[in-house]
């Protein structure tokens, strides 16, 4: 009962509109029939220094399909990738990323030599892979100059944005040719609330979703049959397990997001991983 009047508070009132057809790039990679997608969770976090373009090709050449990372923009308004609001955990340096200048946080070893990127650096270096960018901190310009970047860059088709906040994914859905979006953490609450009801239609095509919280399943091969009629990709986060890997592909989820690509990658292909560390 409490997980139901949860539920009721946090959705809308009404179900909401369709979400955007999804582009043909994004449905080779992300609707694969014989497998999931295979997701870089930070770009490949075990395999090597995270985020960082060094380690998001270790992760391609271990088995990646789809790299995710995380947006921040500094002091100066430069969209640059790293997971956590400060760079004092992953770098040299300390401090706010919001409080840094680009040229600061370029100046910073991001572990193994390498250096914090820019967003266009993923986006140039595998032209044919697809990203899921989650949109971090509160500079308020991210979502326009994360757009303006994939619109510069040709990348627009082949991004998914995620945010665990609506209001910046419905910032992102208003703007003309905007890329495909996630569910944020309240429109997935609002797609467990209405899910079986035949007027709902889920405002994006994709949610990436844990496989359980406490006292709840959430990734069940009913919802993943009843996700896939709404027209909805369900990507599972984070496994690290070959194993639980392999469940949730024969359950058919459409991708998993995990730090060890090479891993999942060998246990979902039944192969041996190739040498992708330093």
């Amino acid at each position: 009962m409490k997980r139901v009047i949860v539920l009721f508070e946090l959705c809308a009132c009404a179900p909401p509109t369709s979400p955007p057809a999804l582009t043909p790039h994004l449905l080779t990679h992300l609707e694969q029939p014989e497998r999931p997608a295979i997701i870089a969770h930070r770009g490949g976090a075990a395999l090597g220094p995270e985020e960082t373009v060094e380690t998001m090709q270790r992760s391609i050449t271990g088995g990646a399909t789809v790299l995710e990372l995380d947006v921040h923009l500094t002091r100066d308004g430069i969209p640059v990738l790293l997971h956590d609001a400060t760079v004092d955990r992953t770098t040299s340096g300390t401090g706010s990323v919001v409080d840094l200048t680009f040229s600061e946080v370029q100046s910073l070893n991001a572990g193994e030599g390498t250096t914090i990127p820019h967003l266009v650096d993923p986006l140039r270096a595998f032209p044919d892979i697809p990203f899921i960018l989650e949109l971090k901190g509160s500079h308020p310009d991210l979502v326009p100059t994360v757009v303006d970047v994939l619109r510069d860059e040709d990348a627009l088709s082949r991004v998914i944005l995620a945010s665990f906040h609506t209001d910046r994914l419905e910032a992102a859905r208003a703007i003309d040719e905007a890329p495909a979006t996630g569910l944020s953490t309240a429109e997935v609450l609002e797609w467990l609330w209405y899910e079986e009801h035949d007027t709902y239609r889920p405002p994006a095509a994709f949610a990436q979703i844990p496989p359980q919280v406490p006292g709840l399943e959430l990734v069940t091969p009913a919802r993943i049959e009843r996700a896939r009629q709404l027209g909805l990709s369900i990507q599972v986060w984070t496994i690290n397990d070959p194993g639980e890997a392999r469940l949730l592909a024969d359950m058919g989820v459409a991708g998993i997001l995990t730090d060890a690509p090479d891993r999942i990658h060998a246990a979902l292909t039944q192969s041996v991983p190739p040498p992708v560390g330093p």
